[in-house]
């Protein structure tokens, strides 16, 4: 203890007082940020959004209690089941492709996919000290723990769900395979058009699909996805720039270019489009791989540019394992499943160059800065997996892809805005219901005179990040 009147002593003071207002200052954030996902818990936005399949459930029992007296049924605050049991009541599930990996699935030493990207490090893989730093990080910044992660993400997975089974007709007609729909956007990563075009890019250039994938990866960071454009030539047909970039990328490598030669008004077959739109260093990554990969012989993780790390971050790194389907599923925490899945509460509006609430919980959480800890997506994929366990799921890649395409649906209103479909639109060819996951009715429509209009096509799809 240094003597009271001298520099150190005077020093040591100073430190003191410092840690004190920073500590008060990390209690007053986490107040305040708790308190904002009370509130809109409370509110009638936070009720609606954290409804799950049990409340539909009970709904439905508590309906068929009123209008069948004579079965004996009591009306319920909450059905005594679980949602795994929900989800095999009505029949939801997942595709079971050959080789697809689940959740749980390890990979045996020398039998690792040589084509995808190691797994980033389990929140189970992290100490308890490691965890609990994330965990008070987290909080100061989201006001949220796990458990409420896990709970919002499982309630949007639900909707996910239940608006499909909302699209195939009325509760209560029967059922049958010509009216099942799937969950939107489920089949993304596995047979849908998005990953048919990964695969076609992977056959018509004779590259492997970890290439297809990796440069997807590479170009898709702020990349729109898909869109339907408005005008021009190509008006109401569905065009994936993310995909068409990768292609036209790889396309040139495998014609002989180089990364020096590479241009986009290539007079042979020019990018069009929103495709044109990704930066010069995202593109520069993908060209040097694919050079590396199909021209010097490299492997996937061989051609990573620079030193550190494996040359993707968690979030791409996810997302280009999702493509392949056979390697371990790591949760991919954007904007979309990390902020809408997981911190609902949290604001999305932006003002210049000042990003929105989602973003800063994910991106100051997230932070490894020398400290040893977890981030925010080994936190995300341990809540998001957990919520799938209670529902008897074991592929992230489809229970991640009907969560963000709800996540879409939800910000897209009853009639779509921006980048984001109405239900309408991600459901074109019956109407049923609206946006609201629980209305006993659908809402009553005005007949009109003549044909009924032609269905819109679904907007674009925003960035996956």
């Amino acid at each position: 203890m240094p003597r009271e009147g001298t520099k150190a002593h005077a020093k040591m003071l100073e430190s003191q007082a410092k840690q004190k207002a920073a500590a008060e200052d990390w209690q007053q954030k986490t107040g305040e940020a708790v308190q904002q996902r009370k509130d809109w818990e409370a509110s009638p936005e936070g009720q609606e959004r954290m409804k799950d399949v049990v409340d539909y459930a009970t709904q439905q029992h508590n309906k068929l209690a009123r209008e069948r007296p004579e079965l004996g049924l009591k009306e319920q605050d909450r059905l005594n089941i679980t949602p795994r049991q929900a989800y095999e009541h009505y029949g939801f599930g997942e595709h079971h492709g050959a080789g697809r990996a689940t959740m749980d699935q390890p990979q045996l030493p020398g039998m690792e996919d040589p084509q995808a990207r190691p797994t980033p490090k389990r929140w189970e893989e992290h100490t308890p000290e490691e965890q609990q730093r994330t965990l008070d990080e987290v909080k100061r910044w989201g006001g949220v723990g796990i458990e409420e992660m896990q709970k919002s993400f499982g309630a949007q997975l639900d909707q996910g769900y239940l608006r499909a089974r909302r699209a195939e007709g009325p509760e209560g007609m029967q059922r049958s395979e010509e009216t099942r729909r799937e969950p939107y956007a489920q089949d993304f990563y596995t047979h849908g058009e998005p990953a048919q075009k990964i695969r076609e890019t992977s056959e018509k250039h004779g590259v492997s699909m970890g290439l297809a994938a990796a440069v997807n990866a590479d170009t898709s960071p702020q990349m729109t996805f898909s869109h339907v454009p408005k005008t021009g030539p190509n008006k109401g047909v569905r065009q994936y720039p993310n995909a068409e970039l990768a292609d036209h990328i790889i396309r040139h490598i495998a014609r002989g270019g180089t990364p020096e030669n590479y241009s986009k008004d290539d007079p042979r077959d020019p990018l069009t489009g929103k495709a044109r739109s990704q930066t010069g260093p995202n593109i520069q990554k993908g060209l040097r791989r694919a050079q590396q990969v199909i021209h010097e012989g490299k492997t996937i993780a061989e051609s990573d540019p620079g030193t550190q790390g494996h040359g993707f971050g968690p979030k791409t790194g996810a997302y280009h394992n999702a493509w392949l389907g056979g390697s371990p599923q790591f949760f991919v925490s954007d904007i979309h499943s990390g902020g809408g899945g997981m911190l609902p509460h949290q604001s999305t509006s932006k003002s210049g160059e000042q990003k929105s609430q989602r973003e800063v919980t994910i991106e100051r959480t997230s932070r490894q800065s020398g400290v040893p800890r977890a981030s925010f997506h080994a936190m995300a994929d341990y809540a998001a997996r957990m919520a799938m366990k209670e529902r008897g799921l074991t592929h992230v890649d489809q229970a991640q892809a009907v969560q963000w395409g709800e996540e879409q649906i939800q910000r897209g209103g009853e009639v779509g805005r921006g980048n984001f479909p109405s239900h309408e639109q991600a459901y074109p060819s019956r109407q049923v219901g609206n946006a609201r996951q629980f209305d006993e009715e659908p809402p009553k429509q005005k007949p009109r005179r003549g044909r009924p209009p032609k269905p819109k096509p679904p907007p674009e799809q925003g960035s996956l990040f």
